[in-house]
């Protein structure tokens, strides 16, 4: 198993990481980007996004105001 240095790396270098992570809605995408110094592995990456989906808060940026 691969291992890389953060989440960038991952998939940068990972042509079928980066497909995986490109196929999940944005709001994983910005969830996994906030985790991407504990994301190491494609299973890691995989693990954290089936994770944020089967969780019902999922970070989402706050609403501008005006």
């Amino acid at each position: 198993m691969a291992y890389f240095q953060g989440l960038e790396e991952l998939i940068g270098k990972s042509s079928s990481s980066r497909a995986y992570f490109l196929s999940l809605p944005v709001e994983i995408q910005l969830g996994l980007h906030h985790l991407h110094a504990h994301i190491h592995t494609a299973q890691q990456l995989r693990t954290y996004a089936n994770a944020m989906q089967n969780h019902t808060l999922l970070y989402t940026p706050p609403r501008a105001l005006f």
